[in-house]
C-alpha cells in the first residue's frame, strides 16, 4: 500500500491532541493524582466530624469529671476549653450540674467564665443553676454570692443572649419556687436542728435578698400561693422533724430563727409587710399569717413596725378574710401571748369592735377560749405547775394591771414560760365554742371564780410587794396564771379602747384610761360577764362618774341591743355563736344593775339624763331598727328591765327628759312616733311592740296621764 493514502496525524497544538499521546498521559497523571489524594470536600467534612468527636470527648470527659466531684481535674478542663462549654447545648448545663454537685468556688468560676449566660437557663424541674446552688446543702455562700453577681450583672449589661431572660433570683421552677422560697424550704429544718453546726442559711438568705428584694412577695405555684415572707412565717410546718412535741428549748430556736429569717427580708423590704395576697380564705397579709401560725411577739411587732414604715391603703390590721376575720380575732381564738394581743389592738383600735361573719369580736373569743382551758385543766388535761409573778415598776402600768404581769424581758423566757403556761391551740380547734360557754349558768360560774381567784392574787401580791423592790415576786399554779394573762389581755383591750375614745392632748385622758368598767359596759364588744368580771375587780368604778356625769350604769342604758343579739322568730338560731349572743345587751344590762349601787339608778349626767331615759331611747331604736324578726323575747327582756329601774328609783318617772321635755312613757310615746315616720325598712318589728314600753310606763304610774297633759 502507498503511503499517502494512510490517514494522516492531526497537528499538535500546545495543549497537546485531543486523542493524542500527550493528552491521554495527562488524563491518566490527573486520575492517578485524584486517586491518591481525597478532594477539598472530603477532607472538610472528615475534619469536621474529627472536631465533632474531639469536641464531644471533651464534653464527656467534663461531664464525667463533674459527676465524679473531680474538681481540680474538671477546673482544668473548663479553662482548657472554654468555647467547647459556651457552644454545649446538653442539659442540664455543665453549671447547673456544677452547682448541683456542689463544685468548688473556683471550678464554678471557670465554667462561669466560659459561659456567663447559662446562668439563667431554665429547667421547668430543676429551675436554674441558682436554684441547684441552693438546694445543694454544701454549697459555699461565696458560690451563691458570685453566682448573684454575675446574675446582676448580665441585667445591667444590656448584652448577650441571657438579657432577654428573667433574673435567675426570680426565676421560678416548676412548683413556683424561687431560689429564695427553696432556701426556706430546704434549708430551715437542718438549720434549726443544728445538724450543719455552721449552717450558712441566714447567710445564703441575706445574699438573696440583698441581690433581688422583689423575690420576697413572689408567690409559688402551690394550693395557697405562698411567698416567701409567708413561707418564712410558717417555716416549721414544713419540717416534719420539728413537729413531733418539741422541746421547749427547739421551740425557742424555731421562733428566734424565723424572726431572724423575717427581719431580714423587712429590712430590705418593708413593703413586704403591707402586700395583699390571695390565699385560701380570702386576701390576706404576712401579719395574718403570722398571727395564724403563732408567731412570737417580737415577731409580730417587725411586721407592724414594717407596714408603718411603708403603709399601704389597706391596713393590714383591718384586713378580714371570707369570714370576717381579722388577725386580732385569730389572736384571740387562738389564745396568743397578751403581748401580742396589746400590738395587735394598739395598731388598729377599731379592730377591737369589729364582729366576724358570726357575729363574735375579738373579746368575745377571749372569753370562748379562756373557758375552754379552764376545762381542759379541770378534766385534767392541764399540767400543774408553779411559776413567779414578776411585776416590773419601771413600765408604764395601768394599776388594773400592775399586779398581773408574766413578762420575763426575755426573748426566750417569754416564750417558754407563756407556751408551757396557756399553749395555743391550733386551726382545727380555734374556731370550736364549747356548750359550756353558751350556757349562761355554766359561764357565770367560771366568771366568779375567776373574779375570786384574781382577786387573792392581786391582795398576795400587795401584801408581798409593799417596798421598792421591782423584782418582787408571787408564786402561782398554773390555773391562777391562766387567769391571770386572761385578765392583762381583757384589760388591755379596755385601756385601749377608753384612750382611743379621748382626743390626743385631752385633760380626761388620765381619767379615761382609769374607767375600765365604763368603758365595758358601754363597748358593743365586750360579752356581759366579762364585763361583769371587770366591775368584780374593780367596784370602786361603779359609782364613779366619769366627766360627763356618767357611771357605768347610763352605758349599759345606752348600749344598743344589735341585731346579732335578736333571736328568730322561728327558734332556729341554732348555731354556737348565736346562742352566745342571745339577748346579749339585756344580759349585760341585768349585770350592771345587780352590781351597781342603788344611787346609780340616780345619778342624772350633765345632759341631765338619768339612765331611764337612755334605756327608753335604747329599747325604742331596737324595737323600730330593720333586720329583726317578730319575736318576743327580747321585747319581755326589755319591759322586765325597765320595771327594775323603775324599782330602783321609782322617782324617776317624774323626771322629764331633758331631750323632748317630756315623761318618761310619753318620752316612749314620741321616740315611738318619731322611729315609725322616720323608719325606711321593710318588714320592721310590729309597731306594737314600742307601745308596749310605753304602756308599762304608764302602767307604774297612771296619774302621769293627767300631768302629761297638762
Amino acid at each position: 500500500m502507498n503511503n499517502q493514502h494512510r490517514p494522516s496525524k492531526r497537528p499538535r497544538t500546545a495543549f497537546g491532541d485531543a486523542t493524542g499521546t500527550s493528552t491521554d498521559a495527562g488524563s491518566q497523571q490527573q486520575q492517578q493524582q485524584q486517586q491518591q489524594q481525597p478532594s477539598t470536600a472530603s477532607t472538610s467534612i472528615a475534619a469536621s466530624d474529627q472536631a465533632n468527636v474531639e469536641e464531644r470527648d471533651v464534653i464527656l470527659d467534663l461531664y464525667s469529671l463533674i459527676e465524679s466531684k473531680q474538681w481540680q481535674e474538671a477546673t482544668i478542663r473548663a479553662k482548657e476549653h472554654p468555647e467547647t462549654i459556651s457552644d454545649c447545648s446538653r442539659e442540664p448545663s455543665m453549671l447547673a450540674l456544677c452547682c448541683r454537685e456542689g463544685a468548688p468556688y473556683e471550678c464554678i468560676e471557670a465554667v462561669v467564665n466560659a459561659a456567663p449566660h447559662k446562668i439563667r437557663e431554665l429547667l421547668d424541674a430543676r429551675g436554674t443553676p441558682l436554684h441547684e446552688a441552693i438546694v445543694c446543702e454544701s454549697t459555699d455562700p461565696r458560690v451563691v454570692a458570685y453566682l448573684l453577681q454575675l446574675d446582676e450583672r448580665l441585667e445591667t449589661t444590656g448584652t448577650g443572649p441571657s438579657t432577654t431572660q428573667r433574673r435567675a433570683a426570680i426565676s421560678q421552677d416548676v412548683d413556683g419556687y424561687t431560689p429564695l422560697h427553696l432556701v426556706i424550704r430546704r434549708r430551715f429544718q437542718s438549720h434549726v436542728l443544728g445538724t450543719d453546726q455552721a449552717s450558712p442559711m441566714l447567710e445564703i438568705l441575706e445574699l438573696l435578698v440583698q441581690s433581688c428584694a422583689e423575690a420576697i412577695v413572689i408567690s409559688d405555684r402551690g394550693e395557697y400561693e405562698e411567698p416567701p415572707i409567708v413561707m418564712a412565717l410558717k417555716a416549721d410546718v414544713y419540717a416534719p422533724m420539728l413537729q413531733s412535741d418539741a422541746e421547749e428549748t427547739t421551740m425557742a430556736q424555731i421562733e428566734r430563727h424565723i424572726y431572724n429569717m423575717v427581719e431580714c427580708m423587712l429590712q430590705h423590704y418593708p413593703q413586704a409587710a403591707s402586700r395583699v395576697f390571695k390565699g385560701y380564705r380570702g386576701h390576706y397579709t404576712a401579719l395574718h399569717s403570722a398571727v395564724f401560725h403563732g408567731r412570737s411577739p417580737d415577731t409580730i411587732a417587725l411586721l407592724l413596725d414594717a407596714e408603718r414604715r411603708a403603709p399601704s391603703p389597706q391596713k393590714a390590721c383591718l384586713l378580714g378574710n371570707t369570714q370576717g376575720e381579722l388577725p386580732l380575732h385569730f389572736c384571740a381564738m387562738r389564745g396568743e401571748p397578751p403581748r401580742t394581743v396589746r400590738l395587735l389592738a394598739e395598731a388598729a383600735p377599731e379592730a377591737i369592735t369589729q364582729r366576724d361573719a358570726s357575729g363574735l369580736t375579738p373579746m368575745h373569743w377571749l372569753w370562748i377560749r379562756f373557758v375552754s382551758t379552764l376545762l381542759a385543766m379541770e378534766d385534767g388535761r392541764g399540767n400543774f405547775i408553779t411559776l413567779p409573778l414578776r411585776r416590773h415598776r419601771s413600765q408604764e402600768q395601768n394599776d388594773a394591771l400592775a399586779f398581773a404581769s408574766l413578762r420575763q424581758s426575755d426573748f426566750d423566757a417569754d416564750l417558754q414560760l407563756l407556751r408551757r403556761i396557756d399553749p395555743s391551740v391550733d386551726f382545727l380547734r380555734m374556731r370550736h365554742i364549747p356548750v359550756e360557754v353558751q350556757e349562761e349558768s355554766d359561764a357565770l360560774h367560771w366568771a366568779e371564780k375567776t373574779a375570786l381567784l384574781l382577786m387573792g392574787i392581786r391582795d398576795r401580791f400587795q401584801n408581798t410587794t409593799g417596798g421598792d423592790n421591782a423584782t418582787e415576786t408571787v408564786p402561782l399554779n398554773r390555773l391562777e396564771a391562766v387567769a391571770t394573762l386572761f385578765w392583762v389581755k381583757v384589760t388591755s383591750l379596755l385601756g385601749i379602747l377608753a384612750r382611743d375614745g379621748v382626743e390626743e392632748g385631752s385633760e380626761d385622758g388620765q381619767l379615761a384610761k382609769a374607767k375600765l368598767v365604763k368603758t365595758a359596759f358601754e363597748s358593743e364588744c365586750c360579752p356581759p360577764l366579762v364585763a361583769r368580771l371587770v366591775a368584780l375587780l374593780l367596784p370602786e368604778e361603779l359609782s364613779s362618774p366619769d366627766a360627763s356625769g356618767r357611771v357605768a350604769l347610763h352605758y349599759a342604758a345606752m348600749r344598743p341591743w344589735h341585731a346579732w343579739a335578736w333571736p328568730r322568730e322561728d327558734g332556729t338560731s341554732d348555731a354556737a355563736s348565736l346562742r352566745l349572743l342571745h339577748l346579749e345587751s339585756g344580759s349585760l344590762l341585768r349585770n350592771a344593775m345587780s352590781l351597781s349601787p342603788q344611787e346609780a339608778a340616780k345619778q342624772i349626767d350633765c345632759d341631765g339624763r338619768l339612765p331611764l331615759h337612755y334605756m327608753i331611747s335604747t329599747c325604742i331604736q331596737a324595737c323600730s331598727a330593720g333586720g329583726r324578726s317578730a319575736c318576743e323575747d327580747p321585747l319581755l327582756e326589755m319591759v322586765e328591765i325597765l320595771g327594775y329601774f323603775v324599782q330602783l328609783n321609782p322617782e324617776s318617772l317624774n323626771v322629764r327628759d331633758p331631750r323632748t321635755g317630756l315623761y318618761p312613757f310619753l318620752q316612749a310615746s314620741a321616740e315611738a312616733t318619731e322611729a315609725r315616720l322616720t323608719n325606711t325598712y321593710s318588714g320592721t318589728i310590729h309597731e306594737e311592740f314600742p307601745l308596749s314600753i310605753v304602756y308599762l310606763l304608764l302602767r307604774e304610774d297612771p296619774s302621769h296621764i293627767q300631768r302629761g297633759s297638762s
